[in-house]
């Protein structure tokens, strides 16, 4: 794996934290070379994918890109959330409308087009956050989830029907 300067102290012992040890052994189990290409390989797959579908999308609505433009619309949309802003709100959909209109695409269709590129990235995740927390017990949208049933008890999804079923009603009383 190379050099062990700066990875042992004078006596031969490894130095730093347990994980830094246990990481720095796991890595150096691994063939460094072989790992370079795949991930050289794998990296630019998202990148990939992401430019076939703006591209293919952009032609389904009308307009005519060419796969490198959508590459450019892609790298416009990440370029721009780097730039500060509140809450990043706006800064996906800027860097895209301003990238399709550098493309000849009309201002109101690119932002559009936009707008819903990007609820196609929010939605999905959105969907699947929800339903891991409908699994995990958590409460949404004041109903508990399915894992956290009692057996024999259902989840319930108000504190009065909790109260109910636990046999814990207490009187509200009124001054």
């Amino acid at each position: 794996m190379g050099s062990r300067l700066g990875r042992t102290t004078a006596a031969g012992t490894a130095w730093g934290p347990e994980w830094l040890r246990n990481l720095r052994d796991g890595f150096a189990v691994q063939q460094w070379k072989r790992l370079a290409w795949l991930e050289t390989l794998i990296a630019p797959l998202p990148w990939l994918w992401e430019t076939g579908v703006i591209w293919v999308a952009v032609k389904a609505i009308g307009f005519s890109l060419t796969p490198m433009q959508a590459f450019a619309v892609l790298t416009a949309f990440n370029l721009a959330m780097v730039v500060p802003s509140p809450a990043n709100i706006g800064a996906f959909e800027s860097g895209g409308t301003v990238a399709l209109i550098q493309f000849q695409v009309p201002n109101a269709a690119a932002l559009a087009f936009i707008f819903l590129y990007h609820l196609t990235q929010v939605i999905p995740s959105m969907a699947a956050g929800a339903l891991v927390l409908i699994l995990e017990g958590e409460a949404l949208f004041g109903r508990r989830g399915v894992l956290k049933a009692s057996a024999g008890r259902p989840a319930t999804s108000t504190r009065e029907e909790q109260e109910r079923v636990l046999g814990q009603a207490n009187p509200v009383h009124e001054n």
